[in-house]
């Protein structure tokens, strides 16, 4: 096998640019999780939204979930 012809890579080169010789610098991040009684009440106001169509639980909660988390980023402090 002739080794010439594998290709070598610098792992410097794949590390990102905001690393520095002391380790990365990661910012904290908190995980949220809207708890299954706020999501049920915001499922079921997006329910009575759209006429309280039946037919569209999934959706509804799919879409509260998603709604609350997005709100409780733009609501949280950034440090």
């Amino acid at each position: 096998m002739n080794t010439s012809m594998i290709p070598t890579f610098s792992t410097q080169s794949l590390l990102p640019s905001n690393l520095d010789q002391d380790g990365p610098q990661w910012q904290s991040v908190v995980a949220f999780t809207p708890s299954s009684d706020d999501i049920a009440y915001r499922a079921f106001l997006n329910y009575q939204n759209h006429g309280s169509a039946d037919g569209h639980d999934f959706l509804d909660w799919i879409r509260a979930e998603a709604e609350l988390i997005a709100e409780h980023k733009y609501e949280s402090p950034t440090y």
